[in-house]
Formats: C-alpha cells, structure tokens, sequence
C-alpha cells in the first residue's frame, strides 16, 4: 500500500530501524541520532535503477522495505537485497566507480546516507568508522570463503 510508504519516517523510527543494521547496532543512541538526522528517505518503483554499474557513488543506502536485486555486466543477477541490509557502501568509502547496478523487484523504501555526511560523522565518531570495518571485514572474510 503506498499510503504507507509514504508516511515520512519519524526520526525514532529511523533510529530504530537503523539499529538493526550490523553497521550501527554497537553505536550508542546519540549517535544513532545523527546519523538519522542526516538519512534521507527514498521511494522506488519497480525496476527502478536505484544505482548504475560503473557510475560514481555519492550514497550509500538501507532498505527499509521492499526488495532490490544486484546485477552486473549484461543483467547477470549477482545478490538479492532485503529489509535491513545496506548497500552502496564501498564507492563511498573507496570513491571508486559502482561495482553493481542495483535494481528495485518490487515497491521499495530506502534510507540514503551521502558521501559529504558520511564523512562528517566519521570524522566525529570513529566507532562508526570501526563499525563499518568490522562489517566490511566480515563481508570480505566470508567472500573468500565462497
């Protein structure tokens, strides 16, 4: 139902859906509340582009609902992203190119975190910059071991 969707999320609710996520659930609330402060709500339709392969990322993102597929190259579908997961994090932090073009399946509902408010929070809350190693990390460990 879209008229849900649409209801702007309050900034405790953000708060709470972003401590679900395995980037932020170790951060102290004051914390959790500058970063969703800084989120920006998004809303795509079905087979929405919401990243293109090899374009430069300014974002990084958060499903809050719905679910998005991952591919590359010509449409070879590599992940499938639900409630919950981020993704888009990497350009961000390494400034490179898009590795994946990352496509709405359904209605989805999104949190943005862009680049410039990303690093403004780093650079004030390195347990976030820590957060973010520890997930990147493990993501890292379990892709050598596929």
């Amino acid at each position: 139902s879209m008229t849900e969707t649409t209801q702007p999320m309050s900034t405790f609710e953000k708060i709470a859906f972003l401590k679900q996520s395995d980037f932020f659930e170790s951060l102290p609330l004051e914390e959790l509340m500058e970063i969703a402060s800084t989120t920006k709500e998004e809303f795509h339709h079905p087979e929405d582009l919401v990243v293109v392969e090899n374009t430069t990322g300014d974002k990084m993102y958060f499903v809050v609902r719905g679910e998005l597929r991952v591919v590359v190259g010509d449409n070879q579908q590599v992940a499938v992203l639900k409630e919950s997961q981020a993704f888009g994090e990497q350009a961000l932090l390494e400034e490179d190119v898009r590795s994946a073009s990352v496509i709405a399946s359904e209605e989805v509902h999104l949190l943005s975190l862009d680049r410039e408010s990303l690093h403004r929070i780093l650079r004030r809350h390195s347990s976030i910059a820590l957060a973010m190693l520890r997930v990147l990390s493990n993501r890292l460990r379990s892709a050598q071991h596929t």
